[in-house]
């Protein structure tokens, strides 16, 4: 059964406000079922796949305008850039999540084959897991054997205590989701300098203004970028927004230091 995301809310408000009286109302809330909250699975395609998805971009554009790339030809590798890269970032994530689950379905299988024909020998294992943390030796057979009984639950426990890995989740589409959105969010987040620097290009005209206006975009997207982690987190949005957005801008800066005096080697 889920926790009730209202008690969950609460629980946090409470956390951050430091108010212990708040947080046992908060606990005293009904727990019912309800759909998990699906946000911390996707902060990193979308952290990752936007920081990449900017960071590429705007390296392409510096590297084209160190070239002098007319505007066409740097609008068509661009956008063949931005296109190739998050198809191979989205694709990157999908097979990466999917090997891991595979990988939590074979230990998982493992545990539960130990399980049925070794029984003792994992409470025995999972005992001395216990009083390394720091439990007596009687406690923790108590609790291993009170845990054993429960079959399901007890391989799970195991996963995470003894080899430190998340049970598989039953929903296999979860792999094919994450690459989507770490498709879009590439796309989306990387297309932001194109589209500026393009606009620049077209009402400007100047080499300074196409570089401010990319600028100035790739430095939203990583602020927005930052705020949409700090959410998750439950961190400070300002303060987490300005960070990425120093972060991602110092990243951005070598390549552009790169692309704009690079091509003055070769001559």
């Amino acid at each position: 059964m889920a926790i009730n995301q209202e008690r969950v809310g609460a629980a946090k408000d409470a956390y951050k406000d430091m108010d212990v009286e708040q947080s046992k109302r908060a606990h005293l809330l009904p727990v019912h079922a309800e759909e998990n909250s699906e946000e911390g699975k996707f902060v990193k395609p979308i952290v990752f796949g936007g920081l990449d998805g900017v960071s590429t971009i705007f390296a392409f554009l510096a590297g084209a305008q160190g070239a002098q790339l007319g505007l066409v030809h740097t609008v068509t590798l661009g956008c063949a850039q931005l296109f190739a890269g998050a198809l191979g970032m989205g694709f990157g994530e999908y097979l990466s999540s999917k090997a891991e689950q595979d990988v939590a379905k074979r230990e998982q299988a493992r545990e539960a084959w130990e399980v049925e024909n070794n029984p003792q020998g994992e409470i025995d294992e999972m005992v001395q897991i216990y009083v390394d943390k720091g439990m007596s030796q009687e406690d923790g057979m108590i609790v291993a054997k009170t845990l054993s009984k429960y079959g399901d639950f007890w391989v799970e426990h195991m996963m995470l205590h003894e080899i430190g890995m998340m049970p598989p989740d039953e929903d296999s589409s979860g792999a094919m989701i994450q690459g989507v959105v770490m498709f879009f969010s590439f796309m989306l987040l990387g297309g932001l300098p194109l589209v500026a620097y393009v606009f620049a290009e077209l009402y400007n005209g100047s080499a300074a203004g196409s570089l401010y206006a990319t600028v100035g975009a790739s430095s939203g997207a990583l602020f927005l970028l930052g705020m949409v982690k700090a959410h998750a987190a439950s961190l400070p949005l300002f303060r987490e927004g300005v960070s990425m957005m120093v972060l991602g801008l110092m990243c951005a800066g070598g390549a552009y230091l790169i692309g704009n005096n690079l091509p003055s080697l070769f001559d």
